[in-house]
């Protein structure tokens, strides 16, 4: 029955219309057009945030660089922390912030694969925790907020679709208390995603998630 209903879910497709955040969360493509949002999903104060998110994404260049002859594993994982990069370079083009966010990643748990199990999501929410309790009032705090609530939103629905309802009910509320944050960080991209990630049908694995509070 669990491999049916997971099938199922993976066999979905995103919604129509693109996002911001459809550009977000991903790995890092050069050679890929980065997708135009849809200014028909936006109320008009929200395209002006958009727009300023955009344009950082166009003229990003990632910091982590890709060195040669690397396993086909170190290739996707070093592509995943530039995508990473590229994340959090909508939020801000401070120089100083995306050097901060480079050297983070450079030593964060961040997954080659997580298979459609809640362990990965939630192994990279537990490393960003434990940094920034460590560094309160860190430069990169917008980051990783936005980080922990895709990660929270992802190891949700894996817990979901496996029936595994106690670690879902705990990802919903680290979820919770981290989009509480949100308020709290002056920074209108910031918002903007988060409400993304909150309402949309599904961060990770395709299909629409009616238990999720939207």
């Amino acid at each position: 029955m669990l491999s049916l209903l997971l099938a199922s879910i993976i066999a979905l497709g995103p919604g129509d219309g693109c996002r911001l955040t459809d550009n977000l969360f991903g790995w890092y493509e050069p050679e890929e057009t980065l997708d135009e949002p849809d200014a028909a999903l936006y109320p008009e104060e929200d395209l002006a945030v958009v727009e300023t998110a955009m344009a950082r994404l166009r003229v990003f260049e990632p910091i982590t660089q890709m060195p040669g002859h690397l396993f086909f594993e170190e290739s996707i994982s070093l592509q995943k922390r530039q995508g990473l990069e590229q994340t959090a370079a909508a939020l801000s083009d401070d120089p100083g912030y995306r050097s901060a966010v480079a050297d983070y990643l450079a030593d964060a748990s961040i997954l080659y694969e997580w298979e459609g199990m809640h362990e990965g999501p939630l192994a990279e929410a537990e490393y960003a925790e434990r940094f920034l309790s460590g560094h309160p009032g860190t430069v990169i705090e917008p980051f990783l907020v936005v980080f922990l609530l895709h990660r929270y939103r992802a190891a949700w629905e894996c817990a979901t679709v496996r029936g595994e309802t106690t670690v879902a009910a705990e990802a919903l509320a680290a979820f919770t208390g981290h989009y509480g944050r949100v308020a709290q960080i002056a920074n209108p991209v910031l918002s903007l995603v988060a409400r993304e990630l909150k309402e949309a049908s599904c961060v990770y694995m395709y299909g629409d998630f009616p238990d999720w509070p939207r």
